[in-house]
């Protein structure tokens, strides 16, 4: 078992484009045999599903949020609902054609904003990618002082280097607030 826990703060403009990042505070644990070490860290997928695409695990990818998405992807409005008592429209969205570089999945757009509130989504079963099984995000966004901010992420991965062979999940969870 490998854990990461971090604090810190990200602080990113957009003109000129500057990324600043502090750790506060970090701890990694490597469990076995009741050993702890702290010298090992992890790099997990930088996801922005506003990009029209952007690359994952070096294969450029098409964001369903693409501005010409319906060329790639079909979808389905299952329901309008009401969360944290805004109404959000809530869709589904699967590729048009296998083989290609998309995802499968589903996402809520509030409809006053038409802004993306939260996505789950999965890389579809026709794409072909070396050593992994499945690779699933979520993402949720909250509306803070009128500005739709990303709030939560998380990717699960299962990994196996041979096809039959075992493998192993990592799982990683970012909050921010």
């Amino acid at each position: 078992l490998f854990l990461i826990e971090s604090i810190g703060t990200v602080r990113t403009q957009k003109k000129p484009y500057r990324k600043e990042k502090r750790v506060e505070a970090a701890r990694a644990t490597w469990m076995e045999d009741g050993e702890n070490t702290s010298s090992v860290s992890a790099e997990f997928f930088n996801i922005d599903f506003y990009n029209n695409q952007f690359l994952l695990v070096d294969k450029a990818f098409t964001s369903p949020l693409h501005d010409r998405g319906n060329l790639h992807y079909r979808y389905y409005i299952l329901d309008t609902l009401d969360i944290e008592g805004r109404p959000n429209f809530h869709i589904a969205f699967v590729p048009r054609r296998r083989g290609e570089y998309t995802f499968e999945g589903e996402l809520y757009i509030d409809t006053l904003t038409l802004a993306l509130k939260t996505i789950d989504a999965k890389v579809s079963e026709g794409a072909s990618i070396n050593f992994l099984r499945s690779l699933a995000f979520r993402q949720n966004y909250d509306l803070v002082d009128n500005n739709w901010v990303l709030t939560r992420h998380e990717d699960v991965v299962d990994v196996s280097l041979t096809g039959g062979s075992l493998g192993f999940y990592a799982r990683n969870t970012i909050i921010y607030h």
